[in-house]
């Protein structure tokens, strides 16, 4: 299932790249042909992060000093909490903006 998420996931970024016209990295497949490999399963979760942060990073004036802030706050309010706290967003609606 998550497999055929993240395909479909792929999918639509290429098509969104397409219509941006923004060139894939050469270090970053977006889709898979076959079974993915460890090196593709990594490179995969290596771009998510590097794209949540971005999406996280846009959402405040003052991004660093908010991302130490909810890093420093996510054992007391959970990551959630610190997340809707800091940067006005929730976890879900992070991962839903990817």
């Amino acid at each position: 299932m998550r497999r055929k998420f993240l395909l479909q996931k792929s999918r639509q970024l290429i098509r969104e790249n397409q219509e941006l016209g923004i060139e894939n990295s050469r270090h970053f497949r977006l889709e898979f042909e076959g079974n993915p490999t460890r090196m593709d399963v990594m490179e995969l979760l290596y771009w998510y992060s590097e794209q949540m942060t971005y999406r996280l990073l846009s959402h405040s004036e003052e991004p660093f000093l908010a991302f130490r802030n909810c890093l420093q706050d996510i054992r007391e309010l959970g990551f959630d909490n610190s997340l809707k706290r800091h940067f006005g967003i929730s976890e879900k609606e992070l991962f839903q903006s990817l």
